[in-house]
């Protein structure tokens, strides 16, 4: 129970901190005493509800390209972890620039993971966007932009055209 405090005239008030308390509609109960000399008390069960909603964005951290310096045409490995008292209904991840939004898997324990083919890509530096959708009522959705970073090598070994002797 917390204390109500007189506000003004007949009106009382209480503050909740409710930040530990998760997503989902609550139940105030009310209980008064008066002042008499036999003190009554009544009580008000579920004199008023509550909605609490999950205002907080998915937490993305230690996103890695494992192979930071894969050949080109190899598979690229995307590893991240995601984090969200409301649980992940949707992890995703992009190449800037090359690709849309595609899955990541979900490898429990708050890890995701991918795999893209590099294959057609050219020798260049990519960025890997990674963004997350919570399960919250209201579908928090977080975003980080070159949370991780590679390197396509040309994986073709050099030709020798031709060789000249000399004395």
């Amino acid at each position: 129970w917390l204390p109500l405090a007189l506000n003004f005239g007949d009106n009382w008030q209480a503050t909740w901190d409710c930040s530990g308390a998760t997503e989902g509609t609550y139940n105030i109960d009310i209980e008064a005493t008066d002042l008499a000399t036999v003190p009554n008390t009544g009580q008000s069960l579920g004199a008023t509800t509550t909605q609490i909603y999950d205002v907080t964005n998915p937490n993305i951290s230690g996103a890695t390209a494992t192979d930071a310096d894969p050949d080109a045409g190899t598979n690229v490995q995307i590893d991240v972890t995601i984090t969200d008292g409301s649980g992940i209904a949707s992890a995703q991840y992009r190449i800037s620039g090359i690709t849309g939004w595609l899955a990541l898997t979900d490898l429990g324990g708050d890890a995701f993971q991918a795999f893209w083919n590099s294959a057609g890509q050219p020798e260049a530096a990519y960025n890997v966007d990674i963004r997350a959708t919570d399960g919250s009522t209201g579908g928090n959705l977080a975003t980080s932009l070159a949370a991780a970073s590679f390197t396509l090598d040309d994986a073709t070994d050099p030709t020798i055209v031709g060789t000249a002797a000399t004395d």
